[in-house]
């Protein structure tokens, strides 16, 4: 809010603001994960899920499960896999240079606690104790 308060009131932008934004946004968006899962605050048709009966309701959490966790364990995967390339040739964001490797690491570790969170609450559901 600042930088754009400066840029059209003073023509005096802060630099780098997009910079710090986006792998701000990102880290927000990654770190969330795992939470919104474990606290049941993730995005679903509540219209639909709250018409299902136990079985449906049981059912739509089991395939959402296996969704996540295969987005979890394929996110997490590919960020192993892009790290040493992207420290290999310093992929950095333009205007400060911040470098992307360490936040290629917390989207990896991010993504596989996701993932053990996933699986936590499978577990959890099905021995009843959700």
């Amino acid at each position: 809010g600042a930088d754009v308060l400066l840029r059209l009131l003073f023509g005096a932008p802060v630099r780098g603001t997009h910079d710090m934004v986006g792998m701000a946004l990102l880290l927000l968006f990654v770190f969330a994960l795992p939470y919104s899962w474990r606290g049941n605050f993730h995005v679903r048709m509540d219209m639909l899920y709250g018409a299902y009966g136990p079985t449906a309701k049981r059912l739509a959490d089991l395939l959402s499960a296996v969704c996540a966790l295969t987005f979890a364990a394929l996110l997490a995967w590919q960020a192993y896999r892009y790290i040493p390339h992207i420290y290999r040739v310093q992929s950095s964001t333009v205007t400060l240079a911040i470098p992307y490797w360490p936040f290629t690491v917390a989207i990896m570790i991010s993504s596989a606690v996701f993932a053990l969170s996933v699986i936590v609450e499978v577990v959890l559901s099905f021995r009843g104790k959700k």
